[in-house]
């Protein structure tokens, strides 16, 4: 609001006005990963750490 990027809207609720309901949010259950793209993600992790390089085991 300071820098001017937002403005504050008044809202006028009327009692004739009719409710919406929100549609469902349909959510996928989550898939597991794969054990090569957690290696891959651990390598990228111990190639990217400027200390501590090799100290990152997987189990």
């Amino acid at each position: 609001m300071v820098a001017g990027l937002v403005e504050e809207v008044l809202q006028i609720s009327r009692e004739d006005d009719t409710a919406i309901e929100p549609t469902p949010t349909v959510i996928a259950p989550p898939r597991p990963l794969s054990e090569q793209f957690l290696h891959r993600l651990l390598n990228f992790l111990k190639a990217s750490s400027p200390k501590g390089r090799g100290n990152l085991k997987a189990s």
